[in-house]
């Protein structure tokens, strides 16, 4: 039986992301990394072989999935100011040049993912409408 995890989706447009089912591995202890890619290219470039990387963060309960090969997609503004918010300044901060789509999602004590927890969606709204928008 195939199960889900629900993650917070962010696109390099200025929104405040989207809540998306993420599938897990049969055993339920990874995601999905062909779905995950999937969501992550938003069908822009070969999900066959555009993996992505996952990468655990226990201390915040987090899991972040990101493209291995973002190529020349767009800076993830919202992405990076939503990470920056919730780890520590001295942390290492790869994701202040983070391209492309990102999904985040929790992970549990055990160390298998987990629904995000609402905090996220809702630091992630407050970051993205703080961002100045452009006037047409």
């Amino acid at each position: 039986m195939t199960s889900t995890v629900t993650g917070l989706l962010l696109t390099t447009d200025l929104n405040s992301g989207a809540r998306v089912a993420l599938l897990l591995t049969d055993d339920g202890e990874r995601l999905d990394l062909a779905y995950l890619s999937g969501v992550l290219s938003l069908g822009d470039g070969d999900t066959d072989t555009e993996i992505c990387q996952v990468e655990a963060y226990p201390h915040l309960n987090l899991l972040v999935g990101r493209l291995a090969h973002p190529g020349m997609r767009q800076r993830n503004h919202i992405a990076g100011l939503l990470l920056d918010h919730h780890f520590p300044p001295t942390a290492d901060r790869w994701w202040i040049d983070l391209r492309g789509g990102v999904v985040l999602t929790g992970l549990c004590h055990c160390g298998a993912p987990a629904d995000l927890p609402d905090p996220f969606y809702d630091t992630a709204r407050a970051v993205s409408d703080s961002i100045p928008r452009g006037t047409r």
